[in-house]
């Protein structure tokens, strides 16, 4: 679904599930974002607001960018298993957590705009909860992020995707429904008791009902996306299969904040954790959750679930 986050249980009491919004979807929200320091801030959080996506234009530089790349190749001569995650045209399927053994996937995941950003939305320091490196298109069908992401208070986290090369239409862009995460809030689908069966199929059936435009993009290298929490996204389908989509994405939450998986999260529990339970790492301006060593995953249209341990 997002990434893997090993997180144990513990016993350390139980608190109340809390739905207590981000500001941005608050309704003083438009006074806020006048008040943020920076004009590039301020339309991000405006665009993010009112489509639920926003784009930082060339944010991270070229260098940067070719630095990562290079790494990731260098890194997967040295791994045997590799091979079982690469396609003929050696194209390899998502890798998470490289930031953890990395220092240019690091870099990026403490991106200064990045940060900077997050933390006003947060009004709290942000944390990285994990990263994802891909090479090619992940054709992933329209989700949200919530599920693998079950923080508490709900929806208490970012997604945020940097492209390392152009990415072009043939290659599986990015997908989305402009203004869908304004469609049933995740709230409401578990007081309905979302399952995992028909819980995507709900909020894609109605952004469809409501208009919502579903769009791709296409970003330039170094350009940075942010999603909101509650946003439907997927991976277009691949037009070329030797087409690649080389990008990173990383994902945010308040530092400290408790977090859970799917199975949480669709069991529908009125109680969580009151503590955290994992073990934070330094990556030197930011910590992030202690994700022990990257792991190759498959690609797979539905799910991806099994990231999420």
């Amino acid at each position: 679904m997002g990434m893997i986050t090993r997180l144990k249980k513990f016993a350390k009491g139980a608190t109340r599930l809390s739905f207590a919004p981000i500001w941005l979807d608050e309704e003083n929200a438009p006074s806020r974002i006048a008040g943020l320091p920076e004009p590039w801030m301020r339309d991000a959080a405006t665009s993010l607001r009112d489509n639920g996506l926003a784009v930082l234009k060339g944010n991270v530089s070229s260098e940067e960018c070719n630095r990562l790349v290079g790494e990731f190749s260098r890194y997967v001569a040295g791994r045997a298993d590799a091979v079982d995650y690469c396609d003929k045209f050696g194209l390899h399927e998502r890798l998470a957590n490289f930031h953890i053994v990395n220092d240019a996937a690091r870099a990026i995941g403490q991106n200064s705009r990045a940060i900077a950003l997050t933390a006003a939305l947060f009004d709290s320091t942000p944390m990285i909860v994990g990263s994802l490196y891909f090479e090619k298109g992940s054709t992933q069908s329209i989700h949200r992020d919530t599920p693998a992401f079950f923080t508490n208070p709900l929806n208490h986290f970012f997604g945020v995707w940097t492209a390392l090369e152009d990415i072009s239409q043939d290659a599986g862009p990015l997908t989305y429904y402009r203004g869908g995460h304004r469609v049933m809030s995740d709230k409401a689908l578990l007081e309905l008791g979302a399952n995992e069966k028909d819980y995507f199929a709900n909020v894609e059936r109605m952004c469809i009902e409501r208009g919502f435009p579903r769009e791709k993009i296409c970003p330039a290298r170094g350009d940075t996306v942010i999603w909101h929490p509650q946003l439907p996204h997927g991976g277009a389908a691949r037009a070329r299969a030797d087409a690649s989509r080389r990008s990173i994405v990383f994902h945010y939450m308040p530092k400290g904040s408790v977090i859970m998986g799917p199975n949480d999260f669709f069991s529908g529990p009125s109680y969580v954790p009151a503590h955290p339970s994992y073990r934070e790492i330094s990556l030197g301006e930011i910590t992030a959750i202690d994700q022990g060593e990257p792991r190759f995953f498959h690609n797979r249209h539905e799910g991806n679930f099994d990231e999420v341990q």
